[in-house]
This record gives C-alpha cells, sequence and structure tokens, in this order.
C-alpha cells in the first residue's frame, strides 16, 4: 500500500514539474514573441515617418527649387519609398 502511495506521489511531482517547465517556455516565448512585435511596430512608425517627410518635401519641392529638379528628387523618393516596403516584407 505504502508502495503505491509513493508511486503515485512521484507521479505527480513529474507531472508538476513537466507543467512548470512549459509554463517557463510559454513565457518565454510571449516574451520573444511581443519583443518582436515592438520591434515591427517601431521600423513601420519609422518608416512611415520617412515616407510622410519625403512627400512633404516633393510637395513644397516647387517653393524652392525649379520644376525639373523636383521631378528627379520625386523619382528618388519613389525609389526609396520602395525599397523601403520591400526592405520591410523582408523583414515580417
Amino acid at each position: 500500500m505504502k508502495l503505491l502511495l509513493i508511486l503515485g506521489l512521484v507521479c505527480f511531482v513529474g507531472s508538476v514539474r513537466a507543467e512548470d517547465t512549459s509554463l517557463a517556455q510559454k513565457t518565454e516565448n510571449a516574451a520573444d514573441k511581443t519583443g518582436a512585435a515592438v520591434k515591427e511596430a517601431a521600423q513601420d512608425s519609422a518608416d512611415a515617418t520617412k515616407r510622410g517627410y519625403r512627400n512633404l518635401k516633393d510637395k513644397t519641392c516647387h517653393l524652392v527649387n525649379g520644376k525639373m529638379e523636383c521631378a528627379g528628387q520625386k523619382v528618388k523618393h519613389g525609389v526609396q519609398n520602395t525599397v523601403d516596403k520591400v526592405k520591410d516584407k523582408a523583414n515580417d
């Protein structure tokens, strides 16, 4: 009878330890996912800021520079925005 009680206790303790390990793994995985999400959000925010700045420069360029120079800058900014989008997709 004591042997069955001890055996049952050992099985119970083993299952509790297995649950503790899986809980630690879940916590670690959640922290990794959260960190990745924060990093991605920061990158997206930075890219949106760059696009907004470039767009503003394109809209106000003609006030400072000639039309031909502004056309070249608009093309350059379009290429930069496309490159940023491609890099963002590669990081996802």
